[in-house]
């Protein structure tokens, strides 16, 4: 019996994709991403990985290319499941030795996916390597018609954004209904002290928490361990990372449903 570990956004509509798993002869694990994932992978295997992709495939696609990244996952095999063609021609091209399937063929597309997992499997370059040569507003999830909202952000922010589209309205406080919002973080008290009012920004994956990298010239005491289990405590889940400039970094959220 193969053990699987089920990725979905949406856990009122696990049951029936469980059902489908425990039919092809699968044991499943729906465990949400946590702060200790890898630990837990460390300690367990999976048989294969199954990756929904009809909620926030973005969120699927981030998930499959770090778990590439990772070295103790690299070998799992991915199965990922169902999915608009556009966004499913995006993974595929990130990661072409994926497997990919419909609920339907699930069965068949695991048992694929066990036997031929790849000896020598892609690695994407880096976690944006979706998103080579694109400027920082697009990375940022910004288009044109958004709202965006620069919280504390530092000087000089405006300059790495790039030439956004004339149609973005730019904002520098968390106020009003922005469709993105990057919070600029410098210490953990400040963290703990807003994230209960700024998780709302949350809704449609539009907040981003920005921490200072190691190793420059800024003084902190955050790290992106530290503002992904602050996330995950307070209703939230990351599922995208972005270098924003040499300075920052940023995880983006959405409210776990």
């Amino acid at each position: 019996m193969s053990e699987v570990w089920l990725v979905h956004w949406k856990e009122a509509e696990l049951p029936p994709r469980v059902a489908r798993l425990e039919r092809a002869g699968c044991t499943v694990d729906t465990t949400p991403l946590g702060p200790d994932y890898r630990a837990s992978l460390k300690r367990k295997l999976p048989d294969a990985v199954v990756i929904d992709l009809s909620r926030l495939p973005s969120h699927g696609r981030e998930l499959g290319s770090f778990m590439r990244r990772t070295k103790v996952s690299r070998h799992l095999p991915l199965v990922f499941v169902d999915g608009a063609e556009d966004k499913i021609a995006r993974v595929r091209k990130l990661l072409p030795d994926a497997v990919f399937c419909s609920w339907r063929g699930i069965g068949g597309a695991l048992k694929r996916a066990i036997h031929d997992a790849p000896a020598d499997p892609v690695v994407p370059s880096d976690g944006m390597s979706g998103y080579s040569g694109t400027p920082l507003w697009k990375k940022l999830g910004v288009k044109a018609g958004t709202t965006l909202a620069l919280c504390k952000a530092p000087d000089g922010i405006e300059a790495d954004l790039g030439e956004y589209p004339d149609e973005v309205i730019l904002r520098y406080r968390a106020a009003g209904k922005p469709q993105v919002l990057v919070w600029f973080v410098r210490r953990e008290k400040e963290l703990l002290d807003g994230i209960e009012r700024m998780k709302r920004f949350g809704a449609g994956g539009g907040l981003w928490i920005a921490w200072q990298k190691k190793g420059t010239e800024a003084v902190t005491d955050l790290t992106q361990t530290m503002v992904r289990r602050t996330g995950l405590d307070h209703g939230l889940v990351d599922f995208k990372i972005c270098s924003i400039n040499r300075l920052w970094s940023g995880l983006r959220f959405s409210i776990r449903s």
